[in-house]
């Protein structure tokens, strides 16, 4: 019969064990998770400071009405929409 300290130990180790061997192996993240994409950045790289004033449009269903997007990317500050 184990007990619970034995046992405590046992999972302890096998942590450990674990962690050392994923420490000696390249990340998972560059390996297994690539993104089925390519991004790219257009523009200015540094961050926008702008001043978001907020509001929703909702669109969608038939035809956009342009002045709606007007209003709503002017709300954006020169931010991102």
């Amino acid at each position: 019969m184990i007990t619970n300290s034995v046992a405590g130990l046992m999972v302890l180790a096998g942590l450990i064990s674990l962690t050392r061997a994923l420490s000696l192996h390249t990340p998972i993240h560059s390996t297994i998770f690539q993104p089925a994409y390519t991004s790219w950045i257009a523009g200015d790289t540094t961050d926008a400071q702008s001043q978001p004033l907020g509001g929703v449009v909702l669109a969608g269903g038939s035809t956009d009405v342009d002045a709606a997007m007007r209003w709503f990317v002017r709300r954006s500050g020169g931010g991102m929409c």
